[in-house]
């Protein structure tokens, strides 16, 4: 299937695609449990039990990073080397083998959990039976399979070869086949299986805009409009009302009305397979790793956490609010921003105590150049820091290959105390 939509070398196809330098522990997130954003990475938590070993399938960066909460030890297997990197140093996966499974040296019966988030779609339908088959060789007798599978009625034989290249390319989906299709397929290698599928009637604002702009599935255009408008703060709003939606509908049992498309939640065992854990709670998270991951100090109108090369960093909004509850120091902070016509109009930023509404400090930015600022706040116990950035834009609107509808104030890639 890949040969056909003119994909011949696999590897160099998946080197780069999925290796996103950000640390998906999002524990640390408000109301992360409640995002449908990060169901998958929940609906795994509450499947996997703490201590455990487990072999995460085509791990990408290491997008089941949480898990390290559970005290559970992770060794990630992907085509990619850069994202087997951040796997290891960003996201503490234990251990990582870039290549096939079948290339896989590991002693076998040795994980408790194998486990796998949108990768079945990726493999060919054709070699799908000897990948469970040799992924298995590597399960303990009583453990438990866990995939997170990409759902869909996909007729590739009726594809052109230029319709078939356009679709693949956006995600490399190969082997896409509905929810009895995979039930089935796993049931000649387990004696138990269950699955549901989700992200049918809901999803994230994100989603239904991907499936409209790069896979054509037809929307009503009031919704996409309605969608396009939605101010960060909003996208969050909508995204955790979807993310309650579907909580509900896996705490209930609640069957798909479709279960041809969406995204299937599928284990499989030889023994019984037990209720999921809904009693999980965010008491786990691990403390974050700066200040910038922090979501208590990041509280309002900042985009998620970012990393560029060895260092993190943050997006404004327009208005925004950094928490500070423990101060009686001056505060440090680096900021910049990537307005492509900064030189043209300036960026002014000015910071505000919100207590009493004061101007603490106006900063012009007229170039992209980072800059350090000192804010005098040494006399203050606590801060509620108010920042205003008179020039927002939108990175989509300057460059016609982004997608990034996002509004971008000033990005900030060191907060501390002085």
């Amino acid at each position: 299937m890949y040969k056909k939509a003119g994909i011949f070398n696999i590897k160099k196809f998946y080197k780069d695609k999925f290796a996103h330098e950000a640390s998906f522990d999002v524990s640390n997130m408000h109301l992360c449990i409640y995002n449908i954003n990060f169901a998958k990475f929940f609906w795994f938590c509450r499947n996997v039990k703490p201590d455990s070993s487990v072999l995460d399938f085509g791990c990408g960066s290491g997008t089941l990073a949480m898990l390290k909460n559970k005290g559970c030890r992770i060794t990630g297997i992907d085509y990619s080397k850069k994202a087997l990197e951040i796997a290891k140093k960003v996201n503490n996966y234990d251990s990582v083998f870039c290549g096939s499974i079948f290339e896989f040296n590991h002693p076998p019966e040795s994980f408790d959990y194998i486990v796998s988030l949108d990768v079945f779609g990726h493999i060919p339908i054709e070699e799908k039976d000897a990948t469970i088959k040799e992924l298995k060789k590597f399960l303990k007798p009583d453990g438990i399979m866990l995939h997170g599978i990409e759902c869909g009625n996909i007729n590739y034989v009726e594809m052109t070869e230029d319709e078939l290249k356009s679709f693949i390319e956006v995600d490399g989906h190969v082997g896409i086949e509905d929810k009895n299709q995979n039930i089935n397929r796993f049931k000649k290698f387990f004696k138990y299986v269950d699955g549901e599928v989700r992200f049918t009637v809901e999803n994230s604002v994100d989603e239904y805009l991907k499936q409209v702009k790069k896979y054509g599935v037809p929307f009503e255009s009031d919704l996409i409009n309605y969608l396009e408008s939605l101010s960060p703060s909003e996208k969050l709003a909508f995204d955790i009302a979807n993310g309650l939606v579907q909580l509900n509908m896996e705490k209930q049992k609640i069957p798909s009305l479709n279960s041809s498309g969406g995204f299937l939640f599928l284990r499989g065992s030889d023994h019984p397979l037990l209720e999921q854990d809904f009693k999980i709670e965010i008491w786990q998270r691990s403390e974050p790793l700066s200040p910038l991951h922090d979501n208590r100090i990041f509280c309002h109108g900042w985009h998620d956490i970012e990393r560029a090369g060895n260092s993190f960093f943050r997006w404004s909004s327009s208005d925004c609010l950094i928490q500070l509850p423990e101060l009686k120091r001056d505060l440090q902070l680096k900021i910049f921003s990537s307005f492509p016509e900064i030189k043209k109009k300036h960026v002014n930023v000015i910071f505000t105590n919100e207590k009493t509404k004061g101007i603490i400090q106006k900063v012009e930015l007229k170039n992209n150049m980072e800059q350090a600022i000192i804010l005098r706040t040494r006399r203050l116990d606590k801060l509620d820091l108010g920042i205003f950035v008179d020039t927002v834009w939108k990175p989509a609107l300057y460059d016609p290959k982004s997608d990034d509808q996002r509004v971008l104030g000033i990005g900030i890639n060191e907060l501390k105390l002085i």
